[in-house]
This record gives structure tokens, C-alpha cells and sequence, in this order.
């Protein structure tokens, strides 16, 4: 079964069963799946003792447990599966969601830092990882929200709530990264994250009631 828990980055999955064959075969299906699902986190479990305390710990989208060896299913039918219940947490977290070969790829919005097009091959940036992506620029521009998301030059759209500062033509993002506007978009920019500033300090005046 799997089980719908709240709000997080990656689809996370937690494996408890006591029989090491059946949770070789599990692990092993999971990790064949992670190269065609991103992000994907697997954490298996042996004991009811780590089984409970990683619930504590963490919440989770799939719980599979006590399966039974003679049940194995064909790898086809098992990829088929968790595809299905990726794709499922995905549309009700509403994760944008792009393919690349064989890879699917699912973000929230928040987790997107910035989209990059290099030599016509796009990437979504986050924190601390980078996905190759099927689109355009075009593309993204008509589907991320313009309120949020800022152009900051012909191949690159930026994530205003990662932004931290911008100097000259320099945007530096909260994670590190460092960025350049082009000369034509350069004041268009640094109105947008003034705007968008002052409106984050005006909605949390407001939640604050000040």
C-alpha cells in the first residue's frame, strides 16, 4: 500500500520485511526504478524497532511490508507500479513533472532554483542537484507563474523566492550558486526582486497582523 503523507521533497519510500530474500528483491527493484524516477529515496528496514522509528522520523509515500517471496512480481509489473504511484504523489503534490529518455522527473515549485538552456540542452537546478530536461524555454515560460518566476536572461528563468542578492549583473542564490543577468534584461530584474521583496515583507506583516 502507499499512503499519502503531507508535503516533502522527493518521493520517499520505507521497506520493512524480515525475510532477506524478499527485501533483497524489493531494494533491488526500487534501485533498478531510481534510474528512471527522480528524486527517489528508498530506506529498508528489518527490525519493527527502525521500522517505527523511521515513521518517526520521517514521512513517507509508499510503506511496503511483509511481503511474501512466492509473490515476487515480474520486474515489468513492479516498474509499472511504482511508476504509477510516482506519477500519483507527484499530480497531488502538484509537482512539475518533465521526461528525458527514460527518466521522468518531478519537482515542486520550491524546489526549483532555476531552468537553463546550454548548447539548446535544458536543466532544472535545485539546492544541490541538476536534472536534464525534454522542453524549451518556450515552453517553461508559458507554464511557470510569472508572478514567481523572473527571465533573467534569453536562456535562463530564476526562482524569485531563491534569490539572496543581486550586485551589477550578479544574482547570487540562497544555495550559493551565482548567476548573470543580460545588459537588456538587467533593470527589468532588479525591479522584479525589489517587487517581490517588499510583497514577502507585506504578506508577512500581514499573517503577523503588524
Amino acid at each position: 500500500m502507499y499512503m499519502d503523507k503531507g508535503e516533502w521533497n522527493e518521493m520517499r519510500v520505507l521497506l520493512f520485511c524480515q525475510d532477506e530474500g524478499w527485501m533483497r528483491y524489493v531494494e533491488k527493484g526500487f534501485r533498478m526504478c531510481r534510474e528512471n524516477l527522480e528524486p527517489l529515496e528508498i530506506d529498508g528496514r528489518k527490525t519493527e524497532e527502525e521500522f517505527f522509528d523511521s515513521l518517526w522520523m520521517k514521512q513517507y509515500d509508499i510503506i511496503v511490508m511483509h511481503g511474501v517471496p512466492r509473490m515476487k512480481a515480474s520486474w515489468g509489473t513492479f516498474f509499472q507500479l511504482v511508476e504509477q504511484a510516482w506519477r500519483e504523489t507527484a499530480r497531488r503534490k502538484k509537482k512539475y513533472m518533465w521526461r528525458f529518455g527514460r527518466t521522468a522527473i518531478a519537482l515542486e515549485e520550491r524546489e526549483i532554483y532555476y531552468i537553463q538552456s546550454r548548447k539548446k540542452e535544458v536543466s532544472v537546478h535545485t539546492a544541490c542537484a541538476s536534472y536534464r530536461i525534454s522542453t524549451s524555454m518556450k515552453a517553461e515560460e508559458a507554464r511557470l507563474p510569472a508572478d514567481r518566476f523572473v527571465r533573467i536572461h534569453r536562456n535562463c528563468f530564476v526562482n524569485l523566492e531563491h534569490i539572496k542578492s543581486m550586485e551589477g549583473k550578479r544574482i547570487m542564490l540562497v544555495n550559493g550558486a551565482c548567476l548573470q543577468t543580460s545588459i537588456r534584461r538587467h533593470r527589468m530584474v532588479a525591479e522584479r526582486i525589489q517587487a517581490y521583496g517588499k510583497a514577502k515583507i507585506y504578506k508577512e506583516r500581514q499573517r503577523k497582523g503588524t
